[in-house]
């Protein structure tokens, strides 16, 4: 991942960000990966120098502490070469022309990371994330390609400790987690030796027997058969 340590509003994003503050909207719409190793003056872009991948916005997560996470998915399928990744822009709309801005910028100049071509061996697929300031702006809002959206890890260990400790907070979690544990009760119930259900022969069955033993447990390899 290149170090960028951080990214700046362009003049373009402060322009957006004070049209937010008096309650426009603000909406984000796709980050753009560029090649440019020029690092200097960052608040003064107005594009991404050498851009060679666009990326649409998967997430943006209102942290409560005047900063927004926005997310992107990123992969090399679709590049024809190789590229040096150091630039990253994000982009928003103008909410009185409708124009696309560049709202943050940055180059990570000579930490930057090479993106191999798609279609080899080297499949690259990652999610990127920025923290951007928003101020005290509670408009804001993101363009959201719903293809490219990805449960991360965090967000699923997230749901379910919430659904935990309180099963009111997050029902969608605990509707997903009563749903498996009610395929398991009947496909599985606890403490049942999984044998076979039918009349034929099974003397000559390969692999395992499963048993479960604890509720919200998934079934595991109890004993061996061997032919």
């Amino acid at each position: 991942m290149p170090r960028f340590n951080g990214i700046t509003i362009t003049e373009g994003g402060q322009a957006l960000l004070a049209k937010a503050q008096i309650g426009k909207n603000l909406n984000f719409t796709k980050m753009q990966l560029g090649s440019n190793n020029d690092t200097s003056s960052p608040e003064t872009k107005t594009a991404v120098i050498a851009p060679f991948l666009t990326t649409a916005i998967t997430e943006l997560k209102l942290t409560g502490d005047g900063k927004a996470r926005i997310s992107t998915y990123i992969s090399n399928q679709s590049l024809q070469q190789s590229y040096v990744w150091r630039e990253i822009g994000l982009f928003a709309l103008d909410p009185d022309t409708n124009e696309e801005i560049l709202y943050a910028y940055k180059c990570a100049g000579e930490n930057g990371e090479t993106l191999p071509a798609g279609g080899g061996a080297d499949i690259i697929e990652k999610i990127f994330d920025i923290i951007i300031n928003i101020s005290n702006a509670t408009n804001i809002t993101a363009t959201i390609d719903g293809s490219s959206v990805y449960i991360k890890t965090r967000d699923i260990i997230t749901e379910f400790e919430d659904c935990e400790n309180e099963s009111t907070k997050v029902p969608s979690a605990k509707l997903f987690y009563d749903t498996i544990n009610s395929i398991l009760n009947a496909a599985l119930p606890i403490g049942i030796t999984l044998e076979f259900a039918d009349n034929e022969d099974h003397s000559n069955h390969c692999g395992f027997v499963w048993r479960r033993d604890n509720e919200g447990v998934f079934p595991v390899g109890y004993k061996s058969r061997r032919c």
